[in-house]
């Protein structure tokens, strides 16, 4: 998922694998254990096939992994687009693929913040039944800020999609 091309394709797999670069292209990985087969949907291409993580687990990793994306600004420009691709049943279905409560809330958080309250119900009840603690919006910045009782997000930044 990007909103301009792809500098760099990132890939997501269970085991270690070194970055590499062949021509223009270059590859990086992140590992992330369990992947089971509901992450990803069987895409078809000229050599074969190809698993795509699903456009839910896509979004999740984007703050899931946050090394994987620069700036939660970078998150949210994602989100106006890909949030076309998600559904209120996908986004509960983040429950079933053992993702953590913090990214949830954060992912809950940036789709309100991006425009896609409508999609967000389920997931609010999936994040709701784990009773959350208080999470900071970005990692890396202190714990002050407006707190949004929705998702028990401290919005110690300022997030502004580029679209």
């Amino acid at each position: 998922a990007a909103h301009q091309r792809s500098q760099v394709y990132q890939v997501v797999t269970d085991h270690p694998l070194r970055p590499f670069q062949y021509g223009d292209l270059r590859v990086s990985f992140f590992r992330k254990r369990p992947i089971v087969e509901k992450m990803w949907e069987q895409e078809t291409v000229p050599s074969g096939y190809l698993h795509v993580s699903t456009a839910a687990v896509t979004a999740y990793d984007l703050l899931y992994l946050p090394h994987a994306c620069r700036s939660l600004s970078s998150v949210a420009t994602i989100l106006v687009e890909l949030g076309e691709a998600m559904t209120s049943s996908s986004l509960a279905a983040l429950n079933d693929v053992n993702c953590e409560t913090p990214p949830l809330q954060r992912l809950g958080w940036l789709l309100d913040h991006t425009g896609w309250q409508k999609i967000t119900s389920k997931l609010h009840d999936v994040v709701e039944a784990r009773h959350p603690k208080w999470q900071p919006l970005a990692l890396r910045l202190g714990s002050s800020g407006h707190r949004d009782t929705r998702w028990h997000i401290i919005e110690n930044t300022d997030v502004q999609p580029d679209i």
